[in-house]
């Protein structure tokens, strides 16, 4: 769960972090001049220690976004692999049809439906 973000200690002004941050296309050593300039106290080592924390916030949070795209995509694929082979068997279903068509043109219609008529009773047998 997110942290709430703390209130400034006085109001309007802003915190040594806020101050670092709003000017962060500034080096350093010009962080520090800028912040003297408005009456704040900031050494160079607190400026790189903000910009060091920023950035480690910030890749944790692109990490945590990769992990959830990642995952979405993994359902995403296991959907479409599903859908695959349900295609794959149709096809294959068709592909049978076609082999048992060929067999009965192969061996003759009147000879095909005796083997049928076998395959039926020996089903009955089993069944009844």
């Amino acid at each position: 769960m997110p942290r709430k973000k703390k209130a400034s200690k006085s109001k309007g002004a802003p915190t040594k972090s806020d101050f670092i941050r709003q000017h962060s296309g500034l080096s350093g050593p010009e962080v520090v001049a800028k912040a003297k300039e408005a009456g704040i106290e900031l050494s160079l080592n607190t400026v790189h220690k903000i910009r060091s924390a920023d950035k480690v916030r910030a890749a944790r949070k692109g990490k945590a976004e990769a992990r959830k795209a990642t995952k979405r995509a993994a359902k995403k694929t296991a959907r479409k692999t599903a859908n695959e082979r349900a295609q794959r068997t149709n096809v294959g279903a068709n592909d049978l049809e076609q082999q048992f068509l060929m067999i009965v043109l192969d061996i003759g219609l009147s000879r095909a439906g005796a083997l049928l008529e076998q395959v039926r009773e020996r089903a009955r047998s089993l069944v009844g």
